[in-house]
């Protein structure tokens, strides 16, 4: 007992107190039971206590248990509802104000609403709903009808629907790594347009050191960097900016298809100083760590901008398609961040202007110039050196920070103390009074601002996560603040902004109103060199200004930056992670692909893409997205560089490489009866013009997969063979030269083969050695180039099973432009014919009858026959005559099992 003292203001004694409340309902304590021994055979029934559910069901029936005794009465009791359980989601994202704990409901929980637990579902949660890291919609073949009818809704749209409920995972499905699924029929089977819906073409993982798509993709949407890469002319097998062209001419050509950098990776992986840098993935290791992806990812992106420069930078100044080796002496490191020094006498200027007259090269974009100054401490000596830079390193304040100084701290102070940097370091003085290594402090001006600004933010770094996550906590301190003071506000109604993605509002709480990336930066350049920047946080608009005059350009030294392109590590729990990027596509690319002006944001997450808005660039959460990389280009970037929708690969280089092809083996054969070289331009097939291609592949990696007993045995395949191009065969279709090959070249490897396959490819051990070989051998780049060529001339290809060669290959031609003879003969709903059976059945032909296997100018010459066979039988005057062979040719296949029978 005791005594409740009240007290009021009010000075007539008014108390407001309620004398008459309930007391509060508390969770009853769990039922304590004595021990039982079930071994014990004495041991009666009737101790088992009763479920009350059950007791009161036989109690309302009138049917009372022949086990309820008086005895038991206390074991009898009403037991309520146990206090519901928070879910983690929840409880990470709980934030203190005060007394009082909030958190967004980041898994759709309802007032007074519990769920069951689960073992006491009739009904299991659907495995897409559970949250799991791998997004898979299945098979092209499994489209469910629910789905059919739902065409109207994305498919990112419905994985956001199914997630409403009971998902325990922070990070949205459109964020997560997504993984193809593979069936017996391969990959061809797997569904890709459910995860892009848009006209821009994603870009698939399963191919090693993947890791770089979202980076390939950032590079792509930046006008010059296409042009340049494009345009670029050299001879070098693995020249990775060459490499970069010809995948950007893959990206342009078929709306919304899924692509792969196969051709690019593979001229990747062979450089030295990858690997010397450690930029490659060896997937047979441990799961890599999420610091060590976005370390990686960082220092991909200083190599390649490397690359960029030296390779434009040589052929500027060579005047010729060579280069050096495009590893590059002086990679780059911490230090230099891919830039490069020069005396003080050099002229940099100079060496800018005469790169310039030779086209748009890499330094032109990404390089600013910079002036160290380096001042001995100890003899005051002052030296100075010009430089250049093609990446920033964003590093977060050196002082600790209080939380009224993160609160002003903003984006823009980061950046001018990581553009003017200042470090005090050991170096050689070579003053008479020194000469040794002394203590000097070196400072960076800024000369010359970059067109592009590239900002590696570090956040891979514990010191830069740990000002990440205090930022973080500030701006929500702040959305607290601005909701407290707000008309009608609360403290529930925010929820960390500049954290949560808009498109993610339900789950992830409401549109922030505050953030702290900006998505335009101005930056001046003063004559002593100091930096002055301010920022905007609000996004550019997604119509496109009119084009502004000269008078409205920005002063002298100071240029006028926007977002474009910002790539985020996502984090999930057992894995390392995986990069998504979102960019700011411009307006020439929307009138390439969709024909309209304008410019809008999307989500590149490898093969899946869809739309997102401005916002969701620039926020991040430290629990499960962080950027890792930031684009920053001038607003007139495109229109400095004339970038236009339309930008064709070099025809004359493209030329050159097939009328000067020269074998590489050491002791090459002559040219066969059966290939006619071309020597002259016009003798290349022209616009319309007919070839049959056929390609023959080697295994580098066989192919890992499990075998699982479910009532049957199921083969499920984990990992596809990693299989490389060795033989590339076509053959002319229509002219005097009608059957003959004019390409016929064996592909030279520089990487281990684990199996020739020599009874499906026809090619030996020693066909791809150019000491041994007596083929005729080259590089993948030089049949490569041969093949873009004739998708440039506008030919069209006829094959058997393209899709698989062209994937291979590396090689996306417009669909009017392929000609497949296994769609030709071939009745929906039923089985695919092979090549063999075809030729046997209707022309009369035993093919692949070699002891080598296949020979893919065989293949290629049986398929031009079958697509004459396929005119001809349309052409006829008898309608049915078509429809009539077709069903022949499947109801003797369906006699003989498909297979061709043995010759006698």
């Amino acid at each position: 007992s005791g005594t409740i003292h009240h007290f009021t203001a009010d000075p007539e004694g008014t108390s407001l107190f309620n004398a008459e409340s309930y007391a509060t309902d508390m969770a009853s304590a769990p039922l304590a039971l004595p021990p039982m021994n079930v071994d014990d055979d004495g041991t009666p029934l009737s101790c088992i206590p009763v479920d009350p559910i059950i007791a009161s069901f036989h109690t309302r029936g009138h049917e009372p248990l022949l086990s309820e005794c008086d005895h038991l009465a206390e074991n009898n009791r009403m037991i309520l509802r146990p206090v519901p359980v928070i879910p983690d989601a929840v409880l990470q994202r709980l934030r203190h104000s005060a007394f009082i704990g909030h958190a967004p409901n980041a898994v759709g929980l309802r007032a007074n609403h519990a769920p069951y637990p689960a073992h006491t579902r009739t009904r299991a949660t659907p495995r897409r709903l559970k949250g799991t890291a791998t997004v898979t919609p299945g098979f092209i073949r499994q489209r469910n009808r629910s789905e059919r009818d739902d065409k109207s809704l994305s498919p990112m749209k419905r994985s956001e629907r199914d997630e409403g409920s009971g998902t325990t995972s922070l990070v949205p499905k459109r964020y997560r790594r997504v993984d193809i699924k593979y069936s017996y029929l391969g990959v061809e089977d797997f569904n890709f347009g459910f995860y892009n819906r848009t006209n821009f073409c994603g870009l698939e993982i399963h191919i090693p050191n993947a890791y770089c798509n979202s980076m390939l993709q950032v590079l792509y949407y930046l006008g010059p960097v296409r042009e340049l890469a494009m345009t670029h002319e050299n001879d070098n097998e693995f020249c990775l900016t060459s490499e970069l062209g010809f995948l950007f001419h893959m990206l342009d050509q078929v709306p919304g298809c899924n692509c792969q950098a196969t051709n690019f990776l593979r001229a990747f992986r062979t450089i030295p100083q990858v690997a010397a840098l450690g930029l490659l993935l060896n997937e047979d290791e441990v799961e890599p760590t999420p610091t060590s992806m976005m370390s990686m990812l960082q220092a991909w992106n200083r190599f390649m901008l490397t690359q960029l420069d030296k390779s434009t930078r040589h052929r500027t100044a060579s005047g010729s398609g060579k280069t050096d080796d495009e590893g590059g002496r002086g990679a780059p490191g911490r230090g230099g961040q891919g830039g490069r020094r020069s005396g003080r006498g050099r002229g940099t200027e100079d060496t800018h202007a005469d790169c310039a007259s030779g086209g748009v090269e890499g330094h032109m974009i990404f390089g600013s110039h910079t002036t160290q100054a380096s001042t001995c401490l100890s003899c005051k000596n002052v030296t100075e050196r010009d430089g250049s830079l093609l990446v920033y390193e964003l590093e977060s304040p050196m002082r600790e920070m209080s939380d009224e100084d993160m609160a002003a701290c903003e984006f823009r102070h980061l950046l001018h103390d990581s553009m003017c940097r200042v470090t005090v370091a050991k170096a050689w003085c070579g003053q008479t009074q020194c000469n040794d290594y002394k203590t000097t402090r070196h400072v960076r001006r800024v000369t010359k601002l970059p067109d592009v600004l590239a900002i590696n933010c570090n956040t891979d770094k514990p010191k830069e996560r740990a000002f990440w996550e205090r930022k973080q906590e500030s701006l929500e301190a702040m959305d607290l603040a601005a909701a407290a003071t707000a008309e009608g506000g609360t403290a529930a109604g925010t929820g960390g902004s500049g954290i949560w993605d808009a498109k993610e509002r339900d789950a992830l709480g409401p549109v922030p109103t505050h953030t702290w990336l900006p998505h335009q930066l101005r930056i001046r350049v003063g004559v002593a060199g100091d930096v002055i920047i301010t920022q905007a946080l609000d996004p550019v608009p997604a119509t496109p200004p009119p084009t502004a005059d000269a008078s409205e350009d920005p002063p002298e030294g100071e240029v006028l930056y926007e977002l474009v392109a910002s790539v985020a590590h996502v984090a999930e729990t057992g894995t390392g992670g995986n990069f998504v990027a979102h960019i700011r596509v411009p307006e020439i690319y929307h009138k390439m692909k969709e024909g309209i002006s304008h410019n809008a944001w999307y989500l590149f997450n490898d093969f899946a893409v869809s739309n997102t808005s401005p916002v969701s660039a620039v926020t991040y959460n430290a629990q499960w997205k962080l950027p890792v990389i930031l684009y920053y280009a001038r607003v007139d970037l495109n229109r400095k560089y004339n970038c236009t929708p339309k930008v064709s690969l070099p025809m004359a280089m493209l030329e050159r490489r097939l009328l000067t092809d020269v074998s590489l083996a050491v002791t090459p054969t002559e040219t066969p009866p059966h290939v006619h070289r071309i020597t002259s331009v016009a003798e290349i097939p022209a616009e319309g013009s007919l070839v049959a291609i056929d390609a023959e592949f080697v295994s580098l990696a066989k192919e890992e997969a499990e075998i699982r007993s479910e009532g049957y045995t199921k083969k499920s395949t984990l990992k596809p063979a990693h299989m490389a191009c060795a033989r590339i065969s076509v053959v002319f279709g229509s002219g005097p030269h009608k059957g003959k090959a004019f390409i016929d070249d064996y592909i030279k490897t520089s990487e281990p083969v684990v199996d020739y396959l020599t009874k499906f490819s026809g090619v030996q051990a020693g066909d791809l050695d150019p000491g041994v070989s007596t083929k005729h051998l080259t590089t993948l780049k030089n049949s490569y180039s041969k093949l873009v060529l004739l998708q440039l001339r506008g030919v069209k290809f006829v094959g058997h099973g393209l899709p698989k060669d062209f994937r291979v290959i590396n090689l996306s031609p417009p669909r009017a432009q392929v000609i497949d003879t296994v769609d030709l003969y071939h009745i929906p709903q039923q089985r695919k014919i092979s090549l063999k059976f075809l030729a046997w059945f209707v022309l009369g032909v035993q093919m692949q009858q070699s002891f080598h296997g296949h020979d893919s100018v065989e293949d290629s010459a049986t398929a031009l026959a079958l697509y004459d066979k396929y005119l001809e039988a349309k052409a006829s005057d008898d309608k049915a005559a078509w429809n009539t062979l077709l069903q022949s040719v499947y109801e003797e296949g369906r006699k003989l099992s498909f297979k061709v029978p043995t010759a006698p």
